[in-house]
Protein backbone atom coordinates (compact mmCIF):
# COMPACT_ATOMS: atom_id res chain seq x y z
CA UNK A 1 0.00 0.00 0.00
CA UNK A 2 1.11 3.60 -0.91
CA UNK A 3 2.16 6.05 2.00
CA UNK A 4 -0.25 8.48 3.68
CA UNK A 5 0.68 11.88 3.20
CA UNK A 6 2.16 13.72 6.06
CA UNK A 7 0.59 16.22 8.86
CA UNK A 8 -0.28 19.22 7.50
CA UNK A 9 -0.02 18.28 4.12
CA UNK A 10 -3.22 19.55 1.69
CA UNK A 11 -4.08 17.05 -1.06
CA UNK A 12 -4.38 19.07 -4.41
CA UNK A 13 -7.41 19.65 -6.78
CA UNK A 14 -9.00 18.33 -9.47
CA UNK A 15 -6.97 18.16 -12.54
CA UNK A 16 -7.86 20.97 -15.01
CA UNK A 17 -5.18 20.96 -17.65
CA UNK A 18 -3.27 18.32 -19.19
CA UNK A 19 -0.49 18.69 -16.68
CA UNK A 20 0.91 15.74 -14.78
CA UNK A 21 0.13 14.50 -11.67
CA UNK A 22 2.67 15.12 -8.57
CA UNK A 23 3.73 13.12 -6.14
CA UNK A 24 1.34 14.03 -2.90
CA UNK A 25 -1.59 13.40 -5.76
CA UNK A 26 -0.34 10.45 -7.18
CA UNK A 27 0.02 8.88 -3.44
CA UNK A 28 -3.27 9.92 -2.20
CA UNK A 29 -5.08 8.40 -5.24
CA UNK A 30 -3.22 4.92 -4.64
CA UNK A 31 -3.95 5.10 -1.17
CA UNK A 32 -7.86 5.60 -1.75
CA UNK A 33 -7.73 3.08 -4.98
CA UNK A 34 -5.62 0.14 -2.99
CA UNK A 35 -7.93 0.51 0.28
CA UNK A 36 -5.16 2.98 1.66
CA UNK A 37 -5.67 4.55 5.26
CA UNK A 38 -6.61 6.77 5.99
CA UNK A 39 -8.20 8.32 2.41
CA UNK A 40 -7.09 11.67 1.40
CA UNK A 41 -9.59 12.04 -1.83
CA UNK A 42 -12.81 12.86 -2.09
CA UNK A 43 -15.07 10.72 -4.29
CA UNK A 44 -15.17 13.54 -6.66
CA UNK A 45 -11.61 14.29 -6.69
CA UNK A 46 -10.98 10.44 -7.51
CA UNK A 47 -13.69 10.53 -10.25
CA UNK A 48 -11.91 13.49 -11.81
CA UNK A 49 -8.45 12.22 -11.42
CA UNK A 50 -8.88 9.39 -13.22
CA UNK A 51 -11.92 10.21 -16.26
CA UNK A 52 -9.34 11.14 -18.64
CA UNK A 53 -7.86 7.92 -18.51
CA UNK A 54 -10.99 6.00 -18.56
CA UNK A 55 -12.63 7.84 -21.63
CA UNK A 56 -9.44 6.91 -23.46
CA UNK A 57 -9.69 3.44 -22.69
CA UNK A 58 -13.38 3.45 -23.17
CA UNK A 59 -12.73 5.05 -26.36
CA UNK A 60 -10.28 2.39 -27.65
CA UNK A 61 -12.63 -0.43 -27.09
CA UNK A 62 -9.46 -2.38 -25.44
CA UNK A 63 -10.56 -5.25 -23.17
CA UNK A 64 -7.01 -5.05 -21.99
CA UNK A 65 -6.82 -1.39 -20.88
CA UNK A 66 -10.88 -1.24 -19.78
CA UNK A 67 -9.89 -4.40 -17.43
CA UNK A 68 -6.85 -2.58 -15.91
CA UNK A 69 -8.51 0.84 -15.30
CA UNK A 70 -9.78 1.61 -11.73
CA UNK A 71 -12.56 3.89 -12.87
CA UNK A 72 -14.14 1.59 -15.02
CA UNK A 73 -14.30 -1.05 -12.38
CA UNK A 74 -15.87 0.98 -9.88
CA UNK A 75 -18.67 2.68 -12.68
CA UNK A 76 -19.14 -1.75 -13.21
CA UNK A 77 -19.51 -2.35 -9.76
CA UNK A 78 -22.02 0.79 -9.23
CA UNK A 79 -24.22 -0.17 -12.02
CA UNK A 80 -24.20 -3.98 -10.83
CA UNK A 81 -25.26 -2.30 -7.70
CA UNK A 82 -28.25 -0.82 -8.86
CA UNK A 83 -28.89 -3.47 -10.92
CA UNK A 84 -29.29 -5.95 -8.12
CA UNK A 85 -32.41 -7.59 -6.33
CA UNK A 86 -33.06 -8.02 -3.18
CA UNK A 87 -31.19 -11.51 -3.19
CA UNK A 88 -28.23 -10.46 -4.88
CA UNK A 89 -25.35 -10.23 -2.69
CA UNK A 90 -22.51 -7.99 -3.94
CA UNK A 91 -18.96 -8.42 -3.27
CA UNK A 92 -15.39 -7.02 -4.40
CA UNK A 93 -16.58 -5.97 -7.71
CA UNK A 94 -18.72 -9.17 -8.74
CA UNK A 95 -22.36 -10.01 -8.92
CA UNK A 96 -23.22 -13.33 -6.93
CA UNK A 97 -26.66 -14.55 -6.83
CA UNK A 98 -27.99 -17.55 -5.29
CA UNK A 99 -29.40 -19.30 -8.01
CA UNK A 100 -27.11 -21.45 -9.66
CA UNK A 101 -28.75 -21.00 -13.04
CA UNK A 102 -28.26 -17.05 -12.96
CA UNK A 103 -24.74 -17.47 -12.32
CA UNK A 104 -23.70 -17.02 -15.86
CA UNK A 105 -25.68 -14.20 -16.90
CA UNK A 106 -24.64 -10.60 -16.93
CA UNK A 107 -26.86 -7.77 -16.11
CA UNK A 108 -26.87 -5.28 -19.28
CA UNK A 109 -30.41 -3.16 -18.35
CA UNK A 110 -31.91 -1.61 -15.88
CA UNK A 111 -35.54 -0.96 -15.99
CA UNK A 112 -36.85 2.60 -14.70
CA UNK A 113 -39.33 1.16 -12.21
CA UNK A 114 -36.31 -0.70 -10.25
CA UNK A 115 -34.10 2.55 -10.63
CA UNK A 116 -36.97 4.03 -8.71
CA UNK A 117 -37.35 1.25 -6.20
CA UNK A 118 -33.90 1.47 -5.54
CA UNK A 119 -33.11 5.66 -5.69
CA UNK A 120 -33.12 6.31 -1.69
CA UNK A 121 -30.32 4.14 -1.46
CA UNK A 122 -28.40 5.53 -4.75
CA UNK A 123 -29.10 9.25 -3.66
CA UNK A 124 -27.42 8.41 -0.20
CA UNK A 125 -24.44 6.67 -2.19
CA UNK A 126 -23.62 9.03 -5.45
CA UNK A 127 -27.03 11.52 -5.17
CA UNK A 128 -25.46 13.51 -8.31
CA UNK A 129 -26.95 9.95 -10.06
CA UNK A 130 -30.35 9.85 -8.89
CA UNK A 131 -31.84 12.72 -11.00
CA UNK A 132 -29.60 11.63 -13.85
CA UNK A 133 -31.94 8.86 -15.48
CA UNK A 134 -33.56 10.96 -18.21
CA UNK A 135 -29.94 12.08 -19.38
CA UNK A 136 -28.52 8.45 -18.99
CA UNK A 137 -30.91 7.10 -21.08
CA UNK A 138 -30.22 8.61 -24.74
CA UNK A 139 -32.68 6.46 -26.56
CA UNK A 140 -35.71 6.93 -23.96
CA UNK A 141 -36.56 3.74 -24.03
CA UNK A 142 -37.10 3.51 -20.31
CA UNK A 143 -34.05 0.99 -20.16
CA UNK A 144 -30.81 2.03 -18.66
CA UNK A 145 -27.77 0.56 -20.71
CA UNK A 146 -24.37 -0.82 -19.35
CA UNK A 147 -23.16 1.64 -22.34
CA UNK A 148 -25.16 4.20 -21.89
CA UNK A 149 -24.29 4.78 -17.95
CA UNK A 150 -20.31 4.26 -19.01
CA UNK A 151 -20.26 7.24 -21.71
CA UNK A 152 -22.68 9.41 -19.55
CA UNK A 153 -20.35 9.28 -16.51
CA UNK A 154 -17.57 9.98 -18.75
CA UNK A 155 -18.35 12.37 -21.66
CA UNK A 156 -21.37 14.51 -19.97
CA UNK A 157 -20.21 17.90 -19.52
CA UNK A 158 -22.90 18.86 -16.71
CA UNK A 159 -21.93 16.33 -14.49
CA UNK A 160 -18.33 16.79 -15.14
CA UNK A 161 -18.97 20.56 -13.80
CA UNK A 162 -21.17 19.60 -10.90
CA UNK A 163 -18.52 17.17 -9.68
CA UNK A 164 -15.81 20.09 -10.59
CA UNK A 165 -18.21 22.45 -8.34
CA UNK A 166 -18.28 20.05 -5.41
CA UNK A 167 -14.65 19.71 -5.14
CA UNK A 168 -14.74 24.17 -4.16
CA UNK A 169 -15.37 23.48 -1.13
CA UNK A 170 -14.61 20.51 1.00
CA UNK A 171 -15.05 19.50 4.64
CA UNK A 172 -13.48 17.16 6.53
CA UNK A 173 -12.42 16.28 10.21
CA UNK A 174 -9.60 16.02 12.06
CA UNK A 175 -9.00 13.19 14.73
CA UNK A 176 -6.16 13.50 17.37
CA UNK A 177 -3.91 11.17 15.45
CA UNK A 178 -3.88 14.31 12.55
CA UNK A 179 -5.21 11.75 9.89
CA UNK A 180 -7.74 13.65 8.04
CA UNK A 181 -11.09 12.36 6.49
CA UNK A 182 -13.61 13.44 4.13
CA UNK A 183 -16.99 14.30 5.23
CA UNK A 184 -18.52 13.77 1.97
CA UNK A 185 -20.23 10.55 2.64
CA UNK A 186 -23.71 10.82 4.89
CA UNK A 187 -23.32 7.49 6.28
CA UNK A 188 -24.17 8.44 10.01
CA UNK A 189 -27.72 9.51 10.71
CA UNK A 190 -25.99 13.20 11.56
CA UNK A 191 -24.68 13.99 9.02
CA UNK A 192 -27.89 13.25 6.65
CA UNK A 193 -29.54 16.51 5.29
CA UNK A 194 -27.92 18.31 9.04
CA UNK A 195 -25.18 19.97 9.74
CA UNK A 196 -23.02 17.37 10.74
CA UNK A 197 -21.39 18.14 14.31
CA UNK A 198 -18.11 17.52 15.98
CA UNK A 199 -17.74 13.60 16.40
CA UNK A 200 -16.37 12.59 19.90
CA UNK A 201 -13.16 11.27 17.96
CA UNK A 202 -12.66 14.47 16.11
CA UNK A 203 -10.36 17.55 16.89
CA UNK A 204 -11.78 19.92 14.66
CA UNK A 205 -13.33 20.26 11.13
CA UNK A 206 -11.24 21.97 8.43
CA UNK A 207 -13.46 23.77 5.51
CA UNK A 208 -10.72 23.93 2.47
CA UNK A 209 -11.87 26.63 -0.10
CA UNK A 210 -9.83 25.88 -3.78
CA UNK A 211 -10.27 29.31 -5.25
CA UNK A 212 -9.72 28.74 -9.30
CA UNK A 213 -9.14 31.31 -11.85
CA UNK A 214 -7.60 33.93 -9.41
CA UNK A 215 -4.37 35.37 -10.71
CA UNK A 216 -2.74 36.96 -7.97
CA UNK A 217 0.16 39.89 -8.70
CA UNK A 218 2.37 42.13 -7.24
CA UNK A 219 1.48 45.51 -5.85
CA UNK A 220 0.68 48.00 -9.01
CA UNK A 221 -0.45 45.07 -11.26
CA UNK A 222 -4.16 44.17 -11.49
CA UNK A 223 -5.43 41.25 -10.15
CA UNK A 224 -7.49 38.73 -12.21
CA UNK A 225 -10.63 36.94 -11.52
CA UNK A 226 -12.44 35.05 -13.74
CA UNK A 227 -11.29 37.49 -16.82
CA UNK A 228 -12.47 40.57 -14.23
CA UNK A 229 -9.78 42.78 -12.60
CA UNK A 230 -10.53 42.85 -8.72
CA UNK A 231 -10.37 46.17 -7.39
CA UNK A 232 -9.42 46.80 -3.35
CA UNK A 233 -12.09 46.34 -1.13
CA UNK A 234 -13.86 44.08 -3.19
CA UNK A 235 -14.25 40.27 -2.06
CA UNK A 236 -15.62 37.16 -3.57
CA UNK A 237 -17.67 34.44 -1.91
CA UNK A 238 -17.53 30.88 -1.35
CA UNK A 239 -20.61 27.95 -2.14
CA UNK A 240 -21.95 27.38 1.46
CA UNK A 241 -20.61 24.72 3.17
CA UNK A 242 -21.89 22.71 6.64
CA UNK A 243 -19.22 21.95 9.44
CA UNK A 244 -19.05 21.65 13.37
CA UNK A 245 -22.95 21.65 13.66
CA UNK A 246 -23.69 25.47 11.41
CA UNK A 247 -23.86 26.52 7.77
CA UNK A 248 -22.08 29.34 6.42
CA UNK A 249 -20.35 30.46 3.43
CA UNK A 250 -16.12 32.27 3.32
CA UNK A 251 -15.71 35.76 1.75
CA UNK A 252 -11.95 36.49 0.55
CA UNK A 253 -10.83 39.75 -0.09
CA UNK A 254 -7.78 39.57 -3.06
CA UNK A 255 -6.70 43.10 -2.80
CA UNK A 256 -7.42 43.64 0.77
CA UNK A 257 -10.14 44.64 3.10
CA UNK A 258 -9.68 48.22 2.48
CA UNK A 259 -10.73 50.36 -0.28
CA UNK A 260 -7.74 52.51 -2.01
CA UNK A 261 -9.39 56.02 -0.61
CA UNK A 262 -9.65 54.46 3.40
CA UNK A 263 -6.46 52.95 2.85
CA UNK A 264 -4.70 56.31 2.19
CA UNK A 265 -6.85 57.43 5.23
CA UNK A 266 -6.06 54.76 7.77
CA UNK A 267 -2.22 55.20 6.34
CA UNK A 268 -2.14 58.56 7.73
CA UNK A 269 -3.99 57.80 11.13
CA UNK A 270 -1.21 58.14 14.35
CA UNK A 271 -0.49 55.07 15.78
CA UNK A 272 -2.92 54.20 18.08
CA UNK A 273 -5.81 56.36 16.90
CA UNK A 274 -8.23 53.02 16.05
CA UNK A 275 -8.04 51.67 19.82
CA UNK A 276 -8.59 54.80 20.93
CA UNK A 277 -11.70 55.45 18.86
CA UNK A 278 -12.56 51.74 19.46
CA UNK A 279 -12.11 52.22 22.95
CA UNK A 280 -9.58 48.82 23.22
CA UNK A 281 -7.87 46.89 21.33
CA UNK A 282 -8.67 46.45 17.61
CA UNK A 283 -8.48 43.61 15.36
CA UNK A 284 -9.59 44.86 12.16
CA UNK A 285 -6.97 44.22 8.78
CA UNK A 286 -3.89 46.65 8.77
CA UNK A 287 -3.69 49.15 5.79
CA UNK A 288 -0.72 47.29 4.02
CA UNK A 289 -2.16 43.83 3.84
CA UNK A 290 -2.15 42.08 0.75
CA UNK A 291 -5.27 39.81 1.58
CA UNK A 292 -8.08 39.31 3.80
CA UNK A 293 -10.56 36.32 4.68
CA UNK A 294 -14.01 36.14 6.88
CA UNK A 295 -16.59 33.83 7.65
CA UNK A 296 -20.15 34.61 7.34
CA UNK A 297 -22.78 32.61 9.47
CA UNK A 298 -26.03 33.02 11.07
CA UNK A 299 -26.75 35.64 14.19
CA UNK A 300 -25.92 33.74 17.19
CA UNK A 301 -23.20 31.56 16.57
CA UNK A 302 -20.22 31.17 18.56
CA UNK A 303 -17.57 29.14 17.23
CA UNK A 304 -13.84 28.82 18.04
CA UNK A 305 -11.91 28.88 15.05
CA UNK A 306 -8.05 29.38 13.29
CA UNK A 307 -7.95 30.96 9.62
CA UNK A 308 -5.76 30.02 7.21
CA UNK A 309 -4.29 31.44 3.71
CA UNK A 310 -2.50 29.30 2.29
CA UNK A 311 0.75 28.23 4.88
CA UNK A 312 0.09 30.85 6.84
CA UNK A 313 -2.49 29.87 9.95
CA UNK A 314 -3.81 32.91 12.54
CA UNK A 315 -4.02 32.40 16.33
CA UNK A 316 -7.44 30.88 17.99
CA UNK A 317 -9.87 33.19 17.65
CA UNK A 318 -13.35 33.22 19.59
CA UNK A 319 -15.96 34.53 17.61
CA UNK A 320 -20.00 35.67 17.62
CA UNK A 321 -21.75 36.68 14.87
CA UNK A 322 -24.54 38.97 15.40
CA UNK A 323 -25.87 41.47 12.82
CA UNK A 324 -23.35 43.02 10.53
CA UNK A 325 -19.54 42.59 10.21
CA UNK A 326 -17.20 42.53 13.53
CA UNK A 327 -13.00 42.81 14.02
CA UNK A 328 -13.38 38.98 15.31
CA UNK A 329 -14.92 37.49 11.58
CA UNK A 330 -11.96 39.02 9.94
CA UNK A 331 -8.44 37.70 9.61
CA UNK A 332 -5.53 38.85 7.75
CA UNK A 333 -1.90 37.84 7.25
CA UNK A 334 1.06 39.90 8.57
CA UNK A 335 2.50 39.93 4.98
CA UNK A 336 2.14 42.68 2.64
CA UNK A 337 2.58 40.42 -0.70
CA UNK A 338 1.53 37.46 -1.70
CA UNK A 339 3.82 35.01 -1.33
CA UNK A 340 5.84 33.25 -4.89
CA UNK A 341 4.37 29.95 -4.05
CA UNK A 342 0.61 31.61 -4.75
CA UNK A 343 1.90 33.65 -7.68
CA UNK A 344 1.99 30.64 -10.34
CA UNK A 345 -0.84 29.11 -12.18
CA UNK A 346 -2.24 26.91 -8.81
CA UNK A 347 -5.35 27.37 -7.20
CA UNK A 348 -5.40 29.52 -4.42
CA UNK A 349 -5.93 27.31 -0.95
CA UNK A 350 -7.64 29.79 1.83
CA UNK A 351 -10.15 28.29 4.30
CA UNK A 352 -11.16 27.98 8.53
CA UNK A 353 -10.73 25.24 11.00
CA UNK A 354 -13.21 25.26 13.27
CA UNK A 355 -11.77 23.86 16.95
CA UNK A 356 -14.95 23.83 18.75
CA UNK A 357 -18.76 24.93 18.75
CA UNK A 358 -19.29 26.98 21.70
CA UNK A 359 -23.23 27.71 20.86
CA UNK A 360 -24.31 24.06 20.84
CA UNK A 361 -24.97 22.40 24.01
CA UNK A 362 -24.31 18.94 22.99
CA UNK A 363 -21.01 19.80 20.48
CA UNK A 364 -19.50 16.93 21.61
CA UNK A 365 -22.12 13.83 21.90
CA UNK A 366 -20.73 11.39 24.50
CA UNK A 367 -21.31 7.96 24.19
CA UNK A 368 -24.40 6.64 26.64
CA UNK A 369 -24.04 2.95 27.94
CA UNK A 370 -27.04 1.07 29.09
CA UNK A 371 -28.54 -2.12 30.36
CA UNK A 372 -29.91 -4.27 27.44
CA UNK A 373 -33.04 -4.30 29.31
CA UNK A 374 -33.35 -0.74 29.98
CA UNK A 375 -32.32 0.33 26.14
CA UNK A 376 -35.27 -1.88 24.71
CA UNK A 377 -37.30 -0.60 27.11
CA UNK A 378 -36.47 2.98 26.14
CA UNK A 379 -36.12 2.62 22.59
CA UNK A 380 -38.38 0.74 19.89
CA UNK A 381 -36.55 -2.17 17.52
CA UNK A 382 -35.56 -0.02 14.34
CA UNK A 383 -37.00 -2.42 11.34
CA UNK A 384 -35.16 -2.90 8.28
CA UNK A 385 -35.10 -0.40 5.41
CA UNK A 386 -33.28 -0.56 1.95
CA UNK A 387 -30.72 1.46 3.03
CA UNK A 388 -29.55 -1.32 5.23
CA UNK A 389 -28.01 -3.33 2.85
CA UNK A 390 -25.02 -2.56 3.75
CA UNK A 391 -21.41 -1.00 1.80
CA UNK A 392 -19.97 -2.77 -1.14
CA UNK A 393 -16.34 -3.96 0.07
CA UNK A 394 -13.60 -2.90 -2.52
CA UNK A 395 -15.47 -0.11 -4.13
CA UNK A 396 -14.34 3.83 -3.67
CA UNK A 397 -17.98 4.93 -4.47
CA UNK A 398 -19.51 2.35 -2.31
CA UNK A 399 -17.61 1.84 0.36
CA UNK A 400 -17.12 2.31 3.98
CA UNK A 401 -17.82 5.60 5.35
CA UNK A 402 -14.77 7.74 5.38
CA UNK A 403 -15.89 9.70 8.47
CA UNK A 404 -15.55 6.35 10.76
CA UNK A 405 -12.98 6.66 13.13
CA UNK A 406 -9.48 5.67 12.34
CA UNK A 407 -8.16 5.47 16.01
CA UNK A 408 -6.09 2.67 17.24
CA UNK A 409 -8.25 0.39 19.31
CA UNK A 410 -7.34 -0.11 22.90
CA UNK A 411 -6.90 -3.82 24.33
CA UNK A 412 -10.33 -5.78 25.43
CA UNK A 413 -8.98 -7.44 28.25
CA UNK A 414 -6.77 -6.04 30.99
CA UNK A 415 -3.06 -7.11 31.61
CA UNK A 416 -3.50 -10.87 33.92
CA UNK A 417 -2.10 -9.98 37.53
CA UNK A 418 0.08 -12.25 39.49
CA UNK A 419 -1.59 -15.17 40.91
CA UNK A 420 -1.04 -14.68 44.82
CA UNK A 421 -1.43 -18.10 46.74
CA UNK A 422 -1.76 -17.80 50.47
CA UNK A 423 1.22 -18.08 52.30
CA UNK A 424 2.49 -20.40 54.96
CA UNK A 425 4.39 -18.02 56.87
CA UNK A 426 4.41 -14.37 57.47
CA UNK A 427 8.61 -14.27 55.98
CA UNK A 428 6.76 -15.97 52.82
CA UNK A 429 3.84 -13.77 52.43
CA UNK A 430 6.57 -10.76 52.93
CA UNK A 431 8.91 -12.36 50.26
CA UNK A 432 5.84 -12.26 47.34
CA UNK A 433 5.73 -8.20 48.16
CA UNK A 434 9.36 -7.01 46.84
CA UNK A 435 9.25 -4.07 49.74
CA UNK A 436 9.45 -6.90 52.65
CA UNK A 437 11.26 -8.82 50.68
CA UNK A 438 14.32 -6.20 50.51
CA UNK A 439 13.81 -6.02 54.44
CA UNK A 440 14.02 -9.16 55.43
CA UNK A 441 17.14 -9.77 53.58
CA UNK A 442 18.24 -7.38 54.88
CA UNK A 443 17.29 -8.37 58.70
CA UNK A 444 18.95 -12.11 57.34
CA UNK A 445 22.52 -10.59 56.63
CA UNK A 446 22.37 -8.24 59.61
CA UNK A 447 21.28 -11.20 61.85
CA UNK A 448 24.13 -13.42 60.04
CA UNK A 449 27.10 -10.63 60.82
CA UNK A 450 29.74 -11.52 63.17
CA UNK A 451 29.35 -9.89 66.35
CA UNK A 452 25.48 -9.53 66.02
CA UNK A 453 22.27 -10.74 67.55
CA UNK A 454 18.85 -11.29 67.27
CA UNK A 455 16.44 -9.60 69.48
Amino acid sequence: QAGALPQGERPAGPPTGPRAMDAPRAMAAAAIATGGHPVRMSKPEYFLLHRDAAREAHEKRDEVFSEGNVLLKELKTMFDWMAQEPNIELRKDRITRTSKEDSSKMITRIPLRHFKRRLPEIHRKFPILASSFARMDSDNNAWLDYEEFVTFCLKDQRLLELMRRSTVVQVYGLDASGARVYKDFPSHMCEMSTPMPLLPWETAHVVEWRIEGLQLSRKGSPTIYAGTEVRAGSSIASPPFRAAGVCGFLRFWPRGYWTESMRRRKAAMPPGMEELVAGGPCGLPGPDTWCCIGACMPAGTHLALHFYVADEKSERKECYWCEGTSAAQLWAPTAREPPASMLADEPIVVGVEIVCNLGSSDCRPVAEHLVHSRRSGRRPELQKSILDSGDVQGSVFLGRAQSAPHLTRMPRKLPKMADVSPASSPWASAASTPKFASLREGLDRAGSAPGSRRR
